[in-house]
């Protein structure tokens, strides 16, 4: 299992890679499934993203999804939910209501 405070290391870094390429985690959503999203959507970036380029993932998604919301969240990683849980939480709850 990945530790999720391991991910601010190299090593850590190397370790989700590994596991991304083994099919652990899901590959990037196809662009027609993201176009057949009928409900509003969020997506919380964290800042210092590493797992892939906020701006390009950004300007797909707003070619693609109709109904969409984007915030980039300050010093948090990949990990938004590790790195700044509350705001996330409360960001989720108010998006939801």
């Amino acid at each position: 299992m990945l530790n999720a405070l391991n991910f601010r290391t190299k090593k850590g870094q190397d370790d989700y890679y590994k596991a991304y390429e083994n099919g652990i985690f899901p590959k990037m959503l196809k662009k027609k499934a993201l176009a057949n999203l009928e409900m509003p959507v969020l997506i919380l970036f964290g800042e210092n993203e590493f797992a892939f380029n906020i701006k390009k993932a950004t300007n797909t998604a707003k070619l693609i999804v109709e109904d969409l919301e984007i915030e980039t969240v300050g010093n948090a990683s990949h990990l938004i939910s590790v790195s700044s849980p509350v705001l996330i939480n409360e960001r989720i709850l108010g998006f939801l209501k």
